[in-house]
């Protein structure tokens, strides 16, 4: 696993980007690794740890992963807003 306590899989991140194509953190998070969406504990660890698994698969520069990280962040914060009120 990427992260402890969670499911996301090293492997299931090279995948998405080797052969399924994905260039952003929100469409790992969101379609290929949704383990971000169904375990809050593990929340901001696998945002953190995919990010960083990202940046080494795709190049980014440490501008490119906190871009990537801080819209990330902020899509999860309003999509799960509901869970707060």
């Amino acid at each position: 696993p990427l992260v402890p306590g969670a499911p996301a899989l090293r492997g299931e991140v090279d995948w998405a980007v080797d052969v399924l194509g994905a260039a952003k953190l929100e469409d790992v998070l969101y379609r290929r690794v949704r383990s971000a969406l169904y375990l809050p504990g593990a929340r901001e660890s696998s945002v953190a740890a995919i990010a960083a698994r990202l940046r080494e698969l795709l190049a980014w520069d440490a501008a490119r992963e906190r871009n990537e990280v801080a819209a990330a962040r902020q899509r999860l914060a309003e999509d799960l807003a509901f869970q707060r009120g």
